[in-house]
């Protein structure tokens, strides 16, 4: 969880999405200095202190602390503050368990256009917590953020699709976000696009595809794509694995991933 709310971080160059100004990278500053920040109401600086207190960087841990400065920059308007109360609410830091509160959390900085919130908002109504199970919903939400190029989303959109959940079952669209999803660098969407290649569904069949997308998925973490990758192996000629290898160099200085 920690590790997540950090995934939505301050660049070192910014924009203020209202007047496309630099804003100051807080996460090089002192504690002191951000405190300072904070107080005197950037939303940024209030944004960094909460993270500093979520994880204890320079600072003791304090969850509810975290909650607190993430309130005030969302009264600001930050939907990376409130995408991070809703995780908060998800995980029972520094609040209460209350998934019911942190999908409202997400609806909210959904609504202003958090793909992280939009990705956890989908989760959520596909396995019905918080809110009332949906599919469709979920498929919704993915859709939102998977289009706005969020790989993990584009690989979860895929699933719905190769399952026909909340959407007519359509493998080709399966693939379509896979491939967005491997193309990307996320493992998870290079094996389920090996998988579809091996299987020659919503693709065209092709092992020496399928066994160079397996290889990528492996290297880039997904450490059970080793198993399909191996398989493949031996359903290929020599000169089709040698050129399957080549294939997967190729797409791994490409498509590495940046998880």
């Amino acid at each position: 969880m920690r590790k997540t709310l950090l995934a939505v971080s301050l660049c070192s160059l910014c924009f203020s999405a209202g007047s496309f100004a630099f804003v100051k990278d807080w996460s090089t500053q002192s504690v002191r200095q951000v405190e300072q920040g904070a107080n005197q109401g950037d939303l940024f600086a209030q944004i960094e202190l909460g993270d500093r207190y979520a994880i204890g960087n320079g600072i003791k841990e304090d969850d509810a602390k975290a909650v607190e400065w993430y309130h005030k920059a969302a009264k600001q308007g930050s939907e990376t503050a409130m995408y991070k109360i809703g995780m908060m609410y998800d995980n029972g830091h520094g609040v209460d368990y209350n998934p019911k509160e942190a999908a409202s959390w997400f609806e909210k900085a959904s609504k202003k256009g958090s793909v992280e919130a939009q990705y956890y908002l989908a989760g959520m109504y596909k396995w019905g917590r918080g809110v009332a199970k949906s599919n469709a919903k979920a498929v919704e939400y993915y859709r939102q953020a998977a289009e706005r190029n969020y790989d993990v989303a584009q690989n979860s959109l895929g699933v719905m699709y190769a399952k026909g959940l909340g959407v007519e079952k359509n493998d080709a669209e399966a693939v379509k976000w896979y491939k967005k999803a491997a193309k990307n660098g996320y493992a998870y969407g290079q094996r389920n696009l090996a998988y579809k290649y091996s299987l020659g569904e919503g693709i065209e069949q092709s092992n020496v595809e399928a066994y160079a997308w397996a290889s990528v998925a492996s290297t880039n973490g997904y450490a059970t794509a080793e198993n399909l990758r191996d398989e493949l192996a031996m359903k290929l000629a020599p000169e089709q694995l040698a050129e399957a290898k080549s294939k997967a160099s190729e797409y791994l200085a490409a498509y590495s991933s940046h998880k």
